[in-house]
C-alpha cells in the first residue's frame, strides 16, 4: 500500500503516513496531531489471551459507546484504584450507598408525626422505615392552635385562665368512712387555686366528726370542708352522713376552705 504501513501475513513496511492493517483498521496521526485508532466495526480491548473470541470478554468502543463484550461484566475502576471524579449527564441503573444531598423526594411522600410521642421519629407513608430526628419539639403557639406551654399551669396562664375562675375538676375519693381527711384523686389537678371547683364521687359514707372533715385533692393540701352560703357563715356539715357512698359532692375553694 502506498502512503502507509501495511501488515499482512506477518510482513511489514514503514512510511510516514501511519499503520494500516489488512481489514482496514488504522493507527495514525490526524491533522490536529492526535494519535488516532480506527477500526471499521469498533475497537476491541482484551487484556487476556488474544486468541479468545472477541465476543467472550473484554470491552468494545464503537459508535454506540464504550461497553463490555458480555452484558453485566467488567468494572470501571477497582476498589483500590478509583477514579477521582466521574462526570455524566445521566446515570441509568442501580446505585449503592447514600446520596450526599437531595432536593426532593423521588416520589411524593406523607410524613406522620405522633404528637403524644417524645421519641422524635416520624413514619413516612409509602416507605419501608421511619425517619429519625423528625418529631415534635418546642411549644405550639396559641396562634397555631396550641397553648404555647408544656405544663397545664403555664397553659392556663397563657390562655388567661390562671386565676382559677371557671376551673372545674372531677375526682374520686376512696378514703375510709372513719377518715376525717378525705383524699381525692384527680388526674389533672395541679395546684390549690382560689375559685377552683372540684366534683368528687365518694366510695364510702362518712362516719368521722363533721368538725374535723377536710378535703385533700392530689395531696395539694388538706382544707376544711364547710357549707357555703349558710346564713350564719361557713359552718360544718349538718350531719356526718351528708357525704354518702356513691354520692357526689361539689366543692369550691375560696382560698381558705
Amino acid at each position: 500500500m502506498t502512503g502507509g504501513l501495511t501488515l499482512s501475513n506477518g510482513s511489514s513496511a514503514y512510511n510516514d503516513k501511519g499503520l494500516l492493517f489488512t481489514h482496514g483498521s488504522r493507527i495514525g496521526e490526524n491533522t490536529g496531531g492526535d494519535l488516532g485508532i480506527y477500526a471499521a466495526s469498533g475497537l476491541y480491548i482484551k487484556p487476556s489471551s488474544p486468541t479468545a473470541s472477541s465476543g467472550t470478554e473484554g470491552i468494545r468502543i464503537t459508535d454506540d459507546g464504550l461497553y463490555p463484550c458480555v452484558n453485566n461484566t467488567e468494572s470501571l475502576g477497582l476498589s483500590n484504584y478509583k477514579w477521582s471524579n466521574v462526570y455524566a449527564t445521566t446515570f441509568t441503573g442501580a446505585l449503592s450507598g447514600n446520596a450526599s444531598t437531595a432536593t426532593k423526594w423521588a416520589a411524593a411522600q406523607q410524613v406522620y408525626v405522633n404528637l403524644a410521642s417524645a421519641s422524635k421519629t416520624a413514619t413516612i407513608q409509602g416507605g419501608s422505615s421511619t425517619a429519625s430526628a423528625i418529631g415534635v419539639d418546642g411549644k405550639l403557639p396559641i396562634a397555631n392552635g396550641g397553648t404555647g406551654a408544656d405544663t397545664a399551669a403555664a397553659a392556663r396562664t397563657n390562655l388567661g385562665a390562671a386565676t382559677g375562675n371557671g376551673r372545674i375538676f372531677y375526682g374520686t375519693c376512696d378514703s375510709a368512712a372513719s377518715a376525717a381527711e378525705k383524699a381525692v384523686t384527680c388526674a389533672t389537678y395541679d395546684a390549690l387555686t382560689e375559685g377552683d371547683i372540684v366534683i368528687v364521687n365518694f366510695s364510702n359514707t362518712n362516719t368521722a366528726a363533721v368538725a374535723n372533715l377536710k378535703l385533700n385533692v392530689n395531696s395539694k393540701g388538706a382544707k376544711p370542708i364547710k357549707k357555703l352560703h349558710n346564713s350564719t357563715g361557713n359552718n360544718n356539715l349538718s350531719a356526718v352522713g351528708e357525704i354518702n357512698a356513691n354520692g357526689v359532692g361539689v366543692f369550691s375553694y375560696d382560698g381558705t376552705n
